[in-house]
C-alpha cells in the first residue's frame, strides 16, 4: 500500500473521541480537534476501502495550489491541474465558503478480497448533501469516482459547519469527516 493508503485506511476506520465538554468552536468532538478521530489499528488492516493518490495526483494538486514550487514547470502542462483543491482525492472533505453549490470529486478502491456493494450516507448541517452514485459495487482492486454535492440551505457565511460521509458494505463502515 501507498503511504496515502495507509493513511486513509487509519483516518476511514478510526472511531470519535470523547465529548471533552468544551463549548462551540473549542469542542473537541469537532474535525479541527479529533481530525477523523481515535485510530483503531485493527480495523485499519481491513478497511474496505481506500482513498489512494499517485505522485502525479500530487503534482496536479500543486500546480493549482503553488504552482510557482513545482519543477519543472513543465509539468503542469504535462500532467495538467486540478480544477480545484479540494478535489485532491483524501480521506476528508474540507470546502470552504460554499455560497451556493460546490461539487467534489474522490475515488475510493476495494483493498478487501471479495466483491462488495457500498451504500453512501451523507450529512452536514445547513446543507443538502448528494451523494452520486450513491451505490458503488465494486470488484477486489476495482476503484470508482464519486461526487459529493453540498447545495447550501441555510448555512450562515463564515460559520464551518460539520458532518461526514460514510460508505457501507454492511461489513466496512469507512467514515470520512466533513468540513
Amino acid at each position: 500500500w501507498s503511504p496515502q493508503a495507509i493513511k486513509s485506511a487509519l483516518m476511514t476506520t478510526a472511531t470519535s473521541t470523547l465529548n471533552d465538554g468544551l463549548t462551540g468552536a473549542q469542542n473537541g468532538l469537532l474535525p479541527w480537534a479529533q481530525g477523523a478521530g481515535h485510530v483503531a489499528p485493527n480495523k485499519a488492516t481491513d478497511p474496505g476501502l481506500v482513498y489512494d493518490n499517485t505522485p502525479d495526483d500530487f503534482t496536479r494538486y500543486q500546480c493549482k495550489a503553488n504552482r510557482a514550487a513545482v519543477s519543472p514547470a513543465s509539468l503542469c502542462t504535462t500532467l495538467g491541474t486540478l480544477d480545484e483543491t479540494y478535489n485532491y482525492n483524501l480521506p476528508s472533505i474540507s470546502a470552504g465558503a460554499v455560497p451556493g453549490i460546490v461539487t467534489v470529486t474522490r475515488r475510493v478502491t476495494n483493498v478487501s478480497a471479495s466483491p462488495a456493494t457500498y451504500t453512501a450516507v451523507a450529512s452536514v448541517p445547513n446543507f443538502s448533501t448528494v451523494v452520486t452514485p450513491s451505490t458503488l459495487s465494486l470488484a477486489p482492486g476495482e476503484t470508482k469516482s464519486f461526487t459529493v454535492r453540498f447545495t447550501n440551505v441555510s448555512a450562515i457565511d463564515g460559520v464551518w459547519n460539520f458532518g461526514s460521509l460514510v460508505w457501507s458494505d454492511g461489513t466496512h463502515t469507512v467514515r470520512s469527516p466533513i468540513s
